[in-house]
C-alpha cells in the first residue's frame, strides 16, 4: 500500500451573479469520475454559467469534501477571464474566486479547468466550458400588449424582452372579478393567455384589467384591457358552488357562493344544502364566514336570490356559526347550511318564489392539502341534507342537477 490515504472528494460549484440587477442563471452539474490512485479518490462537481456577458461579475465557488487542510485551488481559464490562472491558498473548506468577464464583441467559448491539492499533495481537477456572450448594455424594460376577448373572459398579453429575459406578468384586477395569478414569458418572448371570471357570475364584470411585467433586471411594463365578462344564465333547477378563484394556496381562504337556478317548484325555504369536498383536501369553514345571498355587506343583508322573494322578508332565522361544522361521510368532507326567512304573519303561497335565480349563500373555507378538488353537493345521508320547502314547510323539493359541474362554470378548486 501506497502513504497515500483517501481524499473523500471535492465538489465544485461554479455560480455567476450578473452586476446590478442582472440575475445570472446556471445549469448543469456534472460529477467527474472517482479514481484511485493509491487509495486517494476525488469527485469534483462543476456548475457553468448559462448567461455569463462581458463586462459583468461571476462567482466561482468552491467546497472541499475530505481531504487535509490547507488546500491550494487552481483557476485557469483559456479566454474571457483575466488574469488567466488564480491560484489561492486556503484553511477552510469554501473558496469563493470573483472574477469580471472580458469584454467580448461575439459569443466565446471558455474553458475552465480547476486544479485542488492538499496538505498531502493529493490532486483533482476537472475541465468544463461555458459561452460568454456579449456585454448585455444598459438594460430594456419589456413591453406588453393587451387585447380582451369578451367572448371568453380572456385577455392575451403579448410580451417583448430585448435581451430575452423572462418576464413574470401579474394582472390586477378591479372589483367583480375573480384573482388570477402571474404567468412567465420565457425568454422574454410570447403570448400569455389570462381567464377570467366574475365574482359573481349571475351579475357579469365590467373593468380595466392591468398586467405588470417584470423582466428581473430592473426593467418593468405595464398594459391595461378593459374586459366585459357577460353575466351568465344559470341552468333551471340546478344547483352551483362556485369558488371566487380556482387557484389557492393551502390555508388560505376561499370563498364559494351557491347559486340556485329557476327552481322546478315553489321556493321560500332553503331547509338545506350540504357542500361536500374530498376527505383528504382538509376543507374546512372559517369562522364567521357564513353570508345570506351574494358576498359583502352583513352576513343577513337581503340580496342574492333572497331579493326576488314576492315578499321581502324582515330578515332571516340562520343557524349559530359553532353549528355549522364539518362531518366526514363517505369519503367526503360535509358542511351544512339552511336559511330561513322570517315574516311577522304566516306565510301563504304568495310568498313563495316561482321564477327566478341568484346567490343563495356564500362562506369561506380553506383547504390544506395540495390537489385539484371539485366541490360538490350531498342530497341525503340518513336524512335529507340539499333540499327546499314552499310556504307550507313540506313536501321536500330537491334540486334535479345537483353534480355541479356545468359547462363555462368551474367549480374545481386547486390548492397549491
Amino acid at each position: 500500500m501506497s502513504r497515500l490515504q483517501i481524499l473523500a472528494g471535492v465538489l465544485l460549484v461554479f455560480v455567476a451573479l450578473a452586476t446590478g440587477c442582472r440575475e445570472t442563471l446556471n445549469v448543469g452539474t456534472v460529477a467527474i469520475p472517482t479514481w484511485d490512485n493509491a487509495g486517494s479518490a476525488f469527485t469534483v462537481s462543476v456548475t457553468v454559467p448559462g448567461n455569463a456577458r462581458g463586462g459583468q461579475q461571476g462567482n466561482f465557488v468552491v467546497n472541499i469534501t475530505g481531504g487535509t487542510a490547507p488546500f491550494e485551488v487552481t483557476y485557469a481559464f483559456n479566454a474571457g477571464v483575466t488574469p488567466r490562472t488564480t491560484t489561492r491558498n486556503i484553511s477552510g473548506r469554501s473558496d469563493t474566486l470573483t472574477v469580471t468577464f472580458d469584454d467580448v464583441s461575439s459569443d466565446t467559448p471558455v474553458s475552465l479547468t480547476v486544479t485542488v491539492k492538499d496538505a498531502n499533495n493529493r490532486t483533482g481537477t476537472r475541465t468544463r466550458t461555458f459561452t460568454l456572450r456579449p456585454g448585455a448594455g444598459p438594460n430594456t424594460a419589456p413591453t406588453l400588449t393587451a387585447t380582451a376577448d369578451n367572448a371568453t373572459c380572456t385577455v392575451a398579453v403579448a410580451v417583448t424582452d430585448a435581451e430575452g429575459d423572462d418576464v413574470v406578468v401579474t394582472p390586477t384586477v378591479p372589483a367583480g372579478f375573480n384573482a388570477v395569478g402571474a404567468q412567465t414569458a420565457a425568454g422574454g418572448s410570447g403570448t400569455l393567455t389570462f381567464t377570467f371570471a366574475a365574482t359573481d357570475p349571475v351579475a357579469g364584470a365590467t373593468g380595466d384589467i392591468t398586467f405588470a411585467g417584470d423582466d428581473g433586471a430592473g426593467g418593468t411594463g405595464s398594459a391595461t384591457a378593459t374586459l366585459n365578462c357577460a353575466a351568465a344564465t344559470l341552468a333551471a333547477d340546478a344547483l352551483y358552488a362556485i369558488p371566487s378563484t380556482n387557484t389557492v394556496t393551502a390555508g388560505t381562504p376561499v370563498t364559494i357562493t351557491v347559486y340556485s337556478g329557476d327552481p322546478a317548484n315553489p321556493f321560500l325555504y332553503m331547509a338545506g344544502v350540504r357542500v361536500i369536498a374530498a376527505n383528504t383536501a382538509g376543507f374546512t369553514y372559517v369562522a364567521n364566514s357564513f353570508n345570506v345571498g351574494a358576498p359583502g355587506g352583513a352576513a343577513g343583508d337581503i340580496d342574492g336570490i333572497w331579493s326576488l322573494l314576492p315578499v321581502t322578508p324582515n330578515g332571516f332565522l340562520l343557524p349559530p356559526d359553532n353549528f355549522i361544522q364539518e362531518t366526514d361521510t363517505n369519503g367526503q368532507t360535509a358542511i351544512d347550511f339552511n336559511v330561513t326567512p322570517i315574516y311577522p304573519g304566516t306565510p301563504d303561497a304568495t310568498y313563495d318564489l316561482t321564477t327566478g335565480s341568484g346567490a343563495l349563500f356564500n362562506f369561506q373555507a380553506t383547504f390544506t392539502t395540495p390537489g385539484t378538488y371539485q366541490l360538490g353537493f350531498m342530497q341525503h345521508d340518513v336524512v335529507d341534507n340539499t333540499y327546499y320547502q314552499d310556504h307550507n314547510l313540506g313536501p321536500n323539493y330537491f334540486w334535479s342537477d345537483i353534480s355541479n359541474v356545468h359547462a363555462g362554470f368551474n367549480t374545481t378548486i386547486t390548492v397549491q
